[in-house]
């Protein structure tokens, strides 16, 4: 199991990531991708991110 996290200028305290990172990992969450807004004003950026992170998903099966 992994999580897409769109990162944006309101994530920017690292301690409250963390924590969140942690209760995902101890929920069973294997794979915790981040990504930038910015990232995702392009259609084809964001659907090619997505298919970088179902491939290195497909790894822990």
């Amino acid at each position: 199991m992994g999580t897409i996290e769109v990162d944006g200028p309101h994530h920017q305290k690292r301690s409250l990531r963390t924590k969140r990172d942690r209760q995902w990992r101890e929920s069973g969450i294997v794979h915790i991708e981040r990504i930038l807004v910015e990232e995702t004003s392009a259609d084809a950026e964001l659907d090619a991110l997505i298919q970088q992170f179902l491939t290195r998903l497909s790894v822990f099966r």
